[in-house]
C-alpha cells in the first residue's frame, strides 16, 4: 500500500515540511544557513543563526561577536568581557611563555603583570613610547633610562607636573628639564577653584636659589608691619644637639616660635597620627625675616630719635658755654 505523500513523521523524523528533527541529526527548521553562520540551538530546540552578533569568517580565520565583518582574529563590537573568580587575561610570547597580564585578585586589587613577569610595562601613543615602568620598578616618562638613579624620571621640553591635591592645600611641583639637569621648579597653591604660583627653586651649574612669590598683584589689604621689635624680643633662640645624629644645631623650639610668629611654624605641638606616631612640627625661618626687618627699622627710628635728642642737648650745652 502506498503511503500519502503528505504524511508527517513528527519529533524524531520529518515534519510536514520535510524538515528533519534535531534528534535525528536535522536542524529542526527550514531556515537556510549562510556561509559563516555559527549555528546554535535556539528557541523550541531548533537550530538557529544570528550572523550580525555571532559570525565566523572562515576565509580569514576570524570570529566576530556583535559584527558580521570581523577585522581581527577576535573582534567584539559591543558589550564587555567578564572573567570570574580571580581569573586573569594571559598572553604568550614568541618563545611560548605565558604571562598573567591583567587580573583582579581576591582583595579587589587590579594587578598588571605578574610575579614571574620579567619585562618592562610600556605605554605607547601615536606610534611612540611615552611612559614605562622598568624591571626595577622605576617610572620613566619621556625616557627609557633613569636620571642619576631616580625612581621617578621625566624628560621633555615642557613642564612635568606632580601633584598632591586637596582644596586649599594642594601642592604642584613642575620642573623644566634640560638633559639630566633640573633648572627650574615651581610650587603652586590650589584654593579650590584655581591655582596660583607661590614659589620656586632655580638651579644652575653653580648655585641653587629658593623664592616665594611676592608680586603685588597677588595681594590685598597691604599694611605696614608694626610690633617687629616686640616680637623679636620675645623669641628664644637656643642651641641644641639632634637626638638621632648627635650633631649640634641652633635655632628655635617650634611651639615656642609658633606662639610669637604662627605663620613661621607648621603642625601642632605633641601631634600624633592615627597610629600614634609623632607628627613633628617644622619651622620656615624665612618667615622670621620680615619681623627682623621691621624690628631693625623700629630700632633705627629709636636710635635716630635718641640721636636727635643727644644732638639737641649737646647744642644746648654748647649754647650755655658761650653765654658765660
Amino acid at each position: 500500500m502506498t503511503q500519502p505523500r503528505n504524511l508527517s513523521i513528527f519529533a524524531d523524523g520529518l515534519n510536514s515540511s520535510g524538515v528533519a528533527g534535531v534528534s535525528v541529526g536535522g536542524t529542526g527548521t527550514g531556515t537556510t544557513f549562510t556561509t559563516g553562520s555559527v549555528v546554535f540551538i535556539g528557541a523550541s530546540g531548533v537550530h538557529a543563526q544570528n550572523n550580525s552578533n555571532f559570525f565566523w569568517d572562515n576565509t580569514n580565520i576570524r570570529l566576530g561577536i556583535g559584527t558580521a565583518s570581523p577585522s581581527d582574529k577576535l573582534q567584539i563590537s559591543s558589550g564587555n568581557i567578564t572573567l570570574d573568580n580571580n581569573q586573569s587575561l594571559n598572553f604568550k610570547n614568541s618563545s611560548g611563555t605565558v604571562w598573567n597580564a591583567i587580573q583582579v585578585d581576591g582583595s579587589n586589587n587590579l594587578l598588571v603583570g605578574s610575579t614571574n613577569y620579567t619585562g618592562n610595562i610600556q605605554f605607547f601613543n601615536n606610534g611612540a613610547e611615552h611612559m614605562r615602568v622598568d624591571t626595577s620598578g622605576n617610572l620613566l616618562v619621556g625616557t627609557t633610562s633613569t636620571l642619576a638613579g631616580g625612581r621617578i624620571n621625566a624628560v621633555g621640553n615642557s613642564n612635568v607636573i606632580a601633584s598632591q591635591c586637596g582644596n586649599g592645600n594642594a601642592t604642584f611641583l613642575a620642573t623644566n628639564t634640560s638633559g639630566t639637569s633640573i633648572y627650574n621648579a615651581l610650587v603652586c597653591y590650589n584654593n579650590g577653584t584655581s591655582y596660583s604660583y607661590c614659589g620656586g627653586i632655580s638651579v644652575s651649574g653653580s648655585s641653587t636659589s629658593f623664592n616665594t612669590s611676592s608680586d603685588y598683584r597677588l595681594k590685598e589689604n597691604v599694611q605696614s608691619m608694626t610690633g617687629g621689635l616686640s616680637a623679636i624680643s620675645q623669641l628664644k633662640p637656643v642651641t641644641y644637639d639632634w637626638i638621632n645624629t648627635k650633631l649640634a644645631g641652633e635655632g628655635f623650639i617650634a611651639h615656642e616660635l609658633q606662639a610669637v610668629i604662627p605663620n613661621a611654624v607648621t603642625g601642632e605641638k605633641d601631634a600624633i597620627d592615627e597610629q600614634g606616631n609623632p607628627v613633628y612640627q617644622g619651622v620656615d625661618y624665612s618667615k622670621i625675616v620680615p619681623r627682623l626687618v621691621a624690628a631693625i627699622q623700629e630700632q633705627q627710628a629709636q636710635i635716630a630719635s635718641l640721636s636727635s635728642m643727644v644732638l639737641a642737648q649737646a647744642n644746648e650745652i654748647e649754647a650755655l658755654k658761650t653765654t658765660k
